[in-house]
């Protein structure tokens, strides 16, 4: 069972991708119970991607974090990294032994100055899966064309790259 962790724009799209399959169901949590309702009464997220609609009954919904970490064996993270500390209040090392553990998320945990991967080592003893070929790289955006990408290792940047995303 896949527990898919976020409710915004890019972890909506990925729920629906990982849905595609029409013999999958997710666990899906997110953090507040008003989108959660929202989904269940009208297939869609009221407040992100409201044009892509989930049949609801290949979902199980949960705003507890740790049920969801329980009773999923494939963990996938598209929280914000700037919420990502903030989500995993709670959560200790043990509670993530023995699962597969992936990440979609880009960007740097603002409250410890990390990549995720490197946030997930230091904190939970864990090795992640981190989801595309730029999984290395964190990125600012300029605008709707263009990102700052760049490398990120001991509090310093490098292999610094302004980038058109189009």
């Amino acid at each position: 069972m896949i527990g898919v962790f976020g409710s915004g724009s890019w972890a909506t799209a990925v729920a629906k991708i990982v849905l595609e399959h029409p013999d999958t169901t997710i666990n899906w949590w997110i953090r507040e119970p008003e989108i959660i309702e929202g989904i269940k009464e009208t297939g869609h997220n009221p407040i992100y991607l409201s044009e892509v609609y989930f049949d609801t009954k290949q979902i199980n919904f949960s705003n507890d974090i740790s049920e969801v970490i329980k009773k999923s064996d494939d963990l996938l993270f598209v929280v914000p990294s700037a919420f990502l500390d903030d989500s995993l209040q709670g959560i200790t090392p043990e509670m993530l032994k023995g699962k597969n553990i992936h990440s979609a998320i880009k960007g740097v945990v603002l409250q410890t100055n990390q990549i995720v991967a490197d946030y997930f080592h230091d904190k939970f003893d864990v090795i992640l899966d981190i989801l595309g070929e730029l999984k290395d790289y964190c990125s600012i955006r300029i605008n709707n064309q263009w990102r700052i990408q760049f490398k990120f290792q001991n509090n310093e940047a490098y292999e610094v790259q302004i980038v058109d995303y189009h």
